[in-house]
């Protein structure tokens, strides 16, 4: 099955930080679906093999000290990346 890579959206995250899950340069989750999660600042592939959607809302650190949320909607994130 061929993969799509989807770079999650960046955000600060500041009275949330205790309820973010901290990555440290491994994938957090790994499906064996068609989209992978990657940092917004370096890359990193925060999880991988995950379906559209399975982890809409949730909050990352990255291990480059990144955080990272995952857009609620697909359109959520076009919308944003267009208004950028």
């Amino acid at each position: 099955m061929q993969k799509h890579r989807k770079t999650m959206r960046l955000v600060l995250l500041h009275n949330e930080v205790a309820n973010a899950i901290r990555a440290f340069g491994r994938p957090v989750f790994i499906g064996d679906a068609e989209v992978d999660y990657l940092c917004g600042a370096c890359a990193t592939r925060l999880c991988v093999g995950m379906r559209e959607g399975d982890l809409a809302g949730l909050a990352f650190i990255c291990g480059c000290g990144w955080s990272n949320r995952v857009p609620w909607r697909a359109e959520d994130a076009e919308q944003q990346a267009q208004a950028e």
